[in-house]
């Protein structure tokens, strides 16, 4: 099994890192291999809610998932239900969200995928898939940090009155 497990520490608050990787129409502007998300049977994540993940890693795929644990500000998880273009027959992932210090946070990401049963599959499944996972979410965390802590940097703008409400020129 195809297996990856890291993390990245942004100079954002968690709340902050939870709205970016929560929101579906957002997840392309971080995830490489992610070009659309479509929840399929809510508004917003929650337990139970089905979404469909369109990407491309080498070639074009499409993951249907349910979430199985969704606790904002907290961790959220997933299970595959269906995987098409993707040499997997199965998996999961889950992500971790700490607060380390004021406006500070670590986002942790875990992801297991089943290659599906050939000798080919079991054969490629640590040289090949693995590495290839690995290094699209090191990428991905990357550019996460990247545009978390943009958001933070906006929000902490906004939080201020404009210099014209303070009786200064702008």
């Amino acid at each position: 099994m195809a297996r990856c497990e890291m993390a990245v520490e942004i100079d954002a608050p968690v709340e902050t890192v939870w709205a970016l990787t929560q929101n579906a129409g957002r997840r392309p502007e971080w995830d490489y291999r992610i070009l659309k998300v479509t929840l399929l049977n809510a508004e917003s994540p929650d337990t139970g809610v089905k979404l469909r993940s369109e990407g491309k890693m080498g070639r074009r795929f499409h993951l249907d998932m349910e979430y199985v644990a969704f606790e904002p500000n907290r961790r959220s998880a997933v299970k595959m239900l269906k995987i098409a273009g993707m040499p997997f027959a199965g998996g999961g992932g889950s992500w971790r969200y700490e607060a380390i210090a004021p406006g500070k946070s670590r986002f942790q990401t875990t992801i297991q995928m089943n290659p599906k049963p050939s000798a080919i599959m079991r054969w490629a499944d640590k040289r090949l898939l693995e590495p290839m996972l690995k290094w699209m979410t090191k990428r991905s965390l990357n550019q996460l940090k990247l545009v978390a802590e943009a958001d933070a940097r906006k929000a902490s703008h906004s939080a201020f009155p404009p210099a014209s409400a303070l009786g200064r020129e702008a």
